[in-house]
């Protein structure tokens, strides 16, 4: 049977996550970057540091989500045969949803049964389950909630192909994923493509992220004796190798052994073997995922045992049934690093997913003899050498031919880098592509290109779009010297890519620029981030007021100068603003938390603690990981309450639906 490709839906709760903020994404300027220290050796060959970034601008964060899931149809393309059957979702970043085992009748991977955005990724809304592919930096790829190009095409055999695609803004290449079932496979088949075409080396990431479902006899096999992994001592990672599966104490080729220990093992895979990964459950059955040899990192990932690590499973899913840890493929060997992408480079890498019956006895004896198991498995199922010749041929096969037909439009950056390469007589990116025509997002730097201006803006709208690249740097400051001379959009986007790259003295004179050339709260908003970085309290307070004043029913202004003015232990001012603002910002779970803490820390402890508790206890729906603001506040209000009554408090329990730390411990005070 040949395999079909159908559009269709999914039936799904879904909370929704396809906002974004208003604001430029801008809150960690400055910040540095944790070191890293090293205690390998000099034949491990990491980029350990290379590449990191501090933030994901110029995209914008999407933090606009909530909890509340509605019954969706969710958009889906199913890729089918006699064997399996693979669900993807382009609105999610081209996710592979599940990958259905239609001969053992199971699926291969963690199945979410809700989609619940959560605060784990660069652009803070992240998705647990399924198969994500991550490009460009740590951090989860920046379209991990976001539509990617998809479209479908034929190979010359027949077989048809789904196509998803996209321009990575911050890296500036593009890459493309190709999916397809050949006649009869048991595999599932996922030919990558990753281009640089700029004239400069770039650092690159790719990961592919495995979610599978926690199992007590579930063993995790690949073809390594030892894996790297961290520990944040004294404010620097150090980074240090451990042998496996013997480490940390215990078998962590078995992940619920871990206990409350949330770890990431980096495994250093032997390059004389083929690359790949296994996860077995007791009868010897479960997922084998295999690669060309572009694709030679492979990882664990498990968040532990704990009760606040069970808290975190079940809140990125439903009750009892989110329990997953994920295996994973990528380019490097860890995610420490980055590696060197040389100029007008392709990558290309063919990785595969199916199911594998081993000998249960083998896979969970001593780990040489499980390792020999899966890899005479292997050889029995994927041959390597004919994938390699795979990836040769079905480059001219369809790699690059355009697609048939377009299913969803991604984002038109691409577009608009084409614009600007034409500009520069630069050859257009993978012209096999089609990025889709130019939206509003694009048009103020289409202007600045062919016009040498951004055009007129109302102060009121929130801006479109922000852009971080050096050549459209370089077009608005020859703009405000002449066109936009006096044009307070020119000045702000100048000032927030000067704000970018630490230029602090440029920064405040751009952005004071533009709100005496026309007063903005978008300005306002960013002096009072460049205020906060030099700890001037003072002014940080007067400019995040002067923003909130102009904008004051914008919600995510409003959330982040809320925290500022916090910050600024202006709590009456944070009162003030909360109790009257707008519904849509009173509803908000971070403007209320923002609320409480100003409550708080302003004497009012029991008003504070009582709104914390209601219901069970605040959810703070973006709460991110390892943040502790809740369990913080508990503890604060319970001690400060004690205090006023002359009572004392050893020690204090966090209720469970406020504690988000992976290894909960009780608060002492001795």
């Amino acid at each position: 049977m040949k395999s079909t490709l159908t559009f269709t839906h999914l039936n799904i709760p879904v909370a929704d996550y396809s906002k974004e903020s208003s604001l430029p994404s801008i809150n960690k300027i400055g910040n540095k970057i944790i070191g890293y220290k090293s205690m390998l050796d000099e034949t491990d060959e990491l980029f350990v540091g290379f590449g990191d970034v501090r933030d994901i601008f110029p995209y914008r964060l999407q933090d606009l989500y909530t909890r509340e899931r509605v019954d969706t149809e969710l958009d889906v393309a199913i890729l089918e045969n006699e064997h399996l059957k693979a669900t993807f979702a382009p609105t999610l970043g081209g996710k592979l949803l599940s990958l259905f085992d239609k001969d053992n009748n199971k699926d291969l991977l963690f199945f979410n049964p809700v989609i619940q955005p959560c605060n784990l990724a660069l652009r803070n809304a992240w998705t647990s389950g399924g198969v994500e592919w991550n490009i460009g930096m740590v951090g989860h790829t920046p379209f991990t909630c976001s539509t990617m190009h998809t479209a479908s095409l034929t190979a010359e055999d027949g077989t048809p192909i789904l196509r998803m695609y996209e321009f990575e803004r911050i890296r500036r290449v593009t890459y493309q994923m190709d999916f397809y079932l050949p006649e009869n496979s048991k595999f599932l088949h996922c030919r990558m493509r990753i281009v640089n075409q700029n004239n400069c080396v770039v650092p690159m990431y790719w990961w592919s992220n495995i979610a599978v479902v926690e199992d007590k006899d579930c063993r995790v096999i690949t073809s390594a004796d030892c894996a790297y992994t961290s520990e944040i001592i004294d404010g620097d990672r150090v980074v240090m190798k451990l042998p496996i599966p013997h480490c940390d104490g215990f078998d962590a080729s078995y992940p619920t052994n871990t206990a409350d220990l949330s770890r990431d093992y980096f495994y250093r895979t032997n390059d004389n073997k083929p690359r790949y990964i296994a996860y077995v459950d007791k009868d010897g059955y479960g997922l084998l995922q295999t690669s060309t040899s572009r694709l030679k990192g492979r990882k664990l990932f498990v968040w532990g045992q704990g009760p606040g690590a069970d808290h975190w499973k079940d809140f990125l899913s439903l009750p009892g049934k989110g329990g997953y840890v994920e295996i994973q493929a990528g380019l490097a060997r860890s995610q420490y690093e980055h590696i060197p992408m040389p100029p007008n480079t392709a990558w290309e890498w063919v990785e595969v997913y199916g199911s594998v019956n081993s000998d249960r006895e083998a896979v969970h004896g001593e780990y040489t003899a499980a390792q020999e198991e899966i890899e005479n498995c292997l050889s029995n199922l994927v041959n390597i050498g004919e994938l390699e010749k795979e990836l040769v041929e079905t480059k001219a096969d369809f790699a690059l031919k355009p697609a048939d037909c377009k299913h969803f439009e991604g984002s038109a950056w691409g577009s608009l880098e084409n614009v600007l390469r034409d500009t520069y007589s630069e050859a257009s990116l993978s012209p096999h592509l089609d990025f889709g025509a130019l939206t509003h997002e694009q048009a103020v730097w289409k202007s600045l290109i062919t016009e040498g201006t951004v055009g007129k803006h109302n102060p009121d709208d929130v801006v479109a779009s922000w852009m971080l690249q050096d050549e459209f740097t370089q077009l608005l400051e020859k703009a405000v010297s002449d066109k936009d001379s006096d044009n307070w959009y020119a000045w702000l986007q100048l000032g927030v890519i000067y704000l970018c790259k630490d230029m602090f003295e440029d920064a405040k004179n751009a952005l004071t620029k533009s709100v005496t050339t026309e007063e903005n709260a978008w300005a306002y908003y960013c002096l009072s981030i460049l205020n906060m970085h030099f700890k001037n309290f003072a002014s940080a307070k007067i400019n995040a007021l002067a923003a909130i004043r102009i904008k004051k029913d914008d919600l995510s202004l409003a959330k982040a100068i809320l925290q500022i003015l916090n910050r600024c232990e202006a709590f009456d001012d944070v009162i003030n603003i909360f109790d009257g603002a707008a519904e849509i910002i009173k509803n908000d779970s971070r403007a209320k938390t923002a609320y409480i803490y100003a409550l708080a820390h302003n004497g009012r402890l029991e008003e504070a603690l009582e709104l914390l508790m209601a219901n069970g206890g605040h959810i703070l729906n973006d709460v991110k990981e390892e943040e502790v603001i809740l369990s913080d506040l508990y503890a604060y209000c319970v001690k400060g309450i004690a205090d006023k009554k002359g009572e004392k408090i050893d020690e204090i329990e966090i209720p469970r639906q406020i504690d988000f730390r992976v290894k909960p411990e009780k608060y002492t005070f001795r």
